[in-house]
């Protein structure tokens, strides 16, 4: 459905000349961004995997794959280990918001690195940028570079956002993404560079979510958190934003940013019982789908995900809920009481949160 577009983004009539040099910020030649009809591409493998697992021991034999096998369990997880096996979405800069949007959906990424023709990497959109443009009524069709130029984008200048090494530990980077959350950023991201000051990847609380589930020997701390029970790190229902199931998805898109919240507790009516979540990932696929801003929040989640398939309890430990967001691709789950009462949401950014914690 057509959309009016409300609040124009200025849109600068070229790129500063810095901008167009050739610099050490490149992609790579394998990786080089195409042209606008190029479709998103990922910096580093999509389901990479460790050293350690390619290859054959031999039998009898102490091999180069057996030591790297030990160094790869007993060493701490760095953001390189999750970058190379999960990589980053890149998108050139003439892609539309719509598809990079639909790109983040598919990949089951929270933001993705924007590149110029020549492949300098500008800048990154997130989910909160798509959360920003549908509610600002931006039409899908602008472009990720005008965005980045609007002055409206959370991540316009890589060289200007809170960056870490490749061998920076998940536990130092989730304690940057917790200091910088409720900073004038407001963004659960860090940026990464090699040795070489080369932009490798984007990483969120999401990763380290997955990192604790699928390396949790090797996240500092994590065994500190495996016993730890939900309700200990969750947002109790009284600390999010609320809205009937009448409200529209706009208003809902709305309170998210008003709250500087990732979900919004939609009521069925009078009752105030719980009816569903509405996440930044709904932000995504409404903007991908060019849906309507004056659809109800109830229609919306009839046609979504049952709110019953998000349920843990309270009392689950925390390293089982993270299994269920990793295995089930939540992003937040629905914490209930025993008797199924609906006490609080918990995330990823949550999940980052208690490691932080935990590190003190």
């Amino acid at each position: 459905l057509k959309r009016v577009f409300r609040n124009p983004v200025a849109v600068p009539a070229a790129l500063p000349p810095e901008r167009r040099e050739a610099s050490k910020n490149s992609v790579s030649a394998p990786m080089a961004v195409l042209g606008e009809q190029a479709p998103p591409t990922l910096l580093g493998p999509a389901r990479g995997v460790d050293v350690a697992d390619r290859g054959q021991e031999t039998s009898g034999k102490v091999t180069v794959v057996d030591l790297t096998k030990r160094a790869s369990t007993t060493r701490a997880a760095t953001v390189a280990d999750i970058v190379g096996r999960h990589g980053t979405v890149v998108c050139t800069e003439l892609s539309s918001l719509a598809k990079v949007a639909a790109s983040l959906l598919a990949q089951d990424r929270t933001s993705a690195i924007i590149a110029d023709p020549s492949g300098h990497m500008m800048g990154a959109v997130t989910e909160n940028d798509i959360l920003h443009a549908y509610t600002s009524g931006v039409p899908g069709t602008y472009t990720v570079g005008a965005w980045l130029r609007s002055g409206c984008a959370r991540i316009p200048d890589l060289e200007g956002f809170p960056t870490v090494s490749t061998d920076t530990t998940l536990l130092e980077a989730a304690e940057l993404m917790t200091d910088q959350e409720h900073s004038e950023l407001a963004c659960r991201h860090v940026v990464i560079k090699d040795a070489n000051g080369v932009h490798r990847g984007i990483i969120s609380c999401l990763d380290v979510a997955r990192a604790l589930d699928q390396m949790p020997t090797r996240v500092g701390h994590a065994d500190c958190i495996r016993s730890r029970p939900v309700r200990r790190v969750m947002k109790g229902k009284g600390d999010l934003p609320t809205l009937s199931g009448s409200g529209t998805l706009m208003q809902a898109m709305q309170k998210m940013l008003a709250f500087q919240q990732n979900c919004v507790v939609i009521n069925i009516g009078k009752s105030n019982s719980l009816m569903g979540i509405v996440t930044t990932r709904d932000a995504l696929r409404a903007f991908a789908e060019h849906a309507a801003v004056d659809v109800t929040c109830s229609g919306w989640l009839r046609n979504g995900l049952e709110v019953e398939k998000r349920f843990v309890s309270a009392e689950l430990d925390l390293s089982a809920a993270v299994g269920r967001m990793v295995e089930e691709g939540f992003h937040h789950l629905v914490v209930v009481s025993g008797t199924l009462e609906f006490v609080g949401v918990v995330s990823s950014s949550d999940v980052a949160h208690a490691l932080a914690e935990r590190a003190f």
